[in-house]
């Protein structure tokens, strides 16, 4: 009956869909009982399914035996109810032609349908099947929903007449869905709108996971970073894109005027650690290949290299950069006193404080 109900509505019942369905109350039943059920409805003559664009009304053909042995495959495969063609099927089917093509059929027999809906079904296999390889090749939502309609597609151009009528009418408003999918895809996942995409991505893996930690953060990037992961994970991304865009830019915006303060502090840092290295006694005195070699640890701190350091990193040198000095001043100093140098810690001197001594 849901095999039934769903075909009435031009949708598809997949396997996953019964297995999701019967798994609910009351029912309860586990996904090995769904698919025996499916198999002996299949045997009964009741039901057929469709996998990789075949046709399978029988349980000992080698497709058969494929799709209810395979987990997978029997999730992706779909099941309609398996009827005679009589002319209530034929109604129904110019009816689900005009909605899809929106055009009438010529005439009312299984021929004239049957080879007017595999001209339109092949005129737009290669949009879905294009859209569908765009997805999958740049790992975006919603390959799925093309693959399955896809599949209903092939075994429309392969199946019987029958057959072919019997599966349109039962999945139509899927194939009308993906053929208006497949259109949109390939008109708005141009290469600029494929590198938007890519920068969306990018700033939820790589400038997010920085800001989301920050305890200053606006709410509004909160906000905005929320919303680009939904609508990346949506299977109709593409209708979104403008909002996505804009959502990318403020993350982005965000992260790099962080990035700017982090580098300009660890410059600042270092620029004033390099004038006090070069006020150190005997400075002046020193050989210039070793005032290069000592300066080179700070010297390294001004430089405006952006890639491929990061907001953290920054903040690291920015922190390192008084015990680098620290070290270049020593180095300085043993260049002249050699082994005689001794550091001394005197904090230890003072652990308990200083008293002033009166006179």
């Amino acid at each position: 009956s849901r095999i039934v109900e769903r075909a009435n509505y031009g949708n598809t019942a997949s396997g996953r869909f019964l297995a999701d369905e019967f798994a609910k109350e009351p029912f309860g039943w586990d996904f090995e009982v769904v698919r025996l059920l499916a198999l002996s409805l299949l045997r009964a003559g009741r039901i057929e399914a469709t996998s990789k664009g075949q046709t399978i009304d029988s349980t000992t053909g080698i497709e058969g035996r494929d799709t209810f042995s395979n987990n997978n495959l029997f999730r992706q495969a779909s099941f309609q109810p398996k009827k005679g063609i009589e002319f209530e099927e034929l109604v129904r089917a110019g009816e689900a032609f005009r909605e899809t093509f929106g055009k009438e059929v010529r005439e009312l027999s299984t021929g004239a349908i049957a080879s007017e809906l595999r001209k339109e079904i092949a005129n737009c296999e290669d949009t879905v099947s294009s859209s569908h390889g765009l997805l999958i090749a740049h790992r975006l939502p919603g390959a799925g929903v093309l693959d399955a309609a896809l599949n209903q597609i092939k075994a429309i151009l392969r199946g019987p007449e029958e057959n072919a009528i019997g599966t349109f009418n039962a999945s139509y408003r899927s194939i009308k869905d993906a053929i208006k999918r497949g259109s949109e895809i390939e008109q708005t996942l141009t290469e600029p709108r494929l590198r938007d995409l890519d920068r969306g991505r990018t700033a939820l893996s790589i400038a997010w996971p920085f800001l989301k930690n920050e305890a200053d953060l606006n709410e509004e990037i909160r906000s905005r970073a929320s919303s680009l992961e939904d609508l990346l994970a949506r299977e109709t991304f593409f209708r979104d894109l403008p909002a996505i865009d804009q959502h990318s830019h403020e993350i982005e915006s965000e992260y790099a005027r962080r990035f700017e303060d982090a580098l300009q502090a660890r410059i600042d840092a270092y620029t004033v650690a390099l004038q006090q290295l070069v006020k150190t006694p005997g400075w002046t005195d020193l050989a210039e290949g070793t005032k290069h070699t000592i300066a080179a640890p700070l010297e390294r701190g001004i430089v405006r290299d952006t890639e491929p350091l990061t907001v953290p990193l920054l903040r690291s040198e920015r922190d390192a950069c008084e015990s680098r000095l620290r070290a270049a001043i020593q180095d300085v100093l043993r260049s002249f006193e050699g082994e005689r140098l001794v550091a001394v810690n005197v904090a230890s001197y003072f652990a308990g404080g200083s008293t002033p001594r009166s006179n």
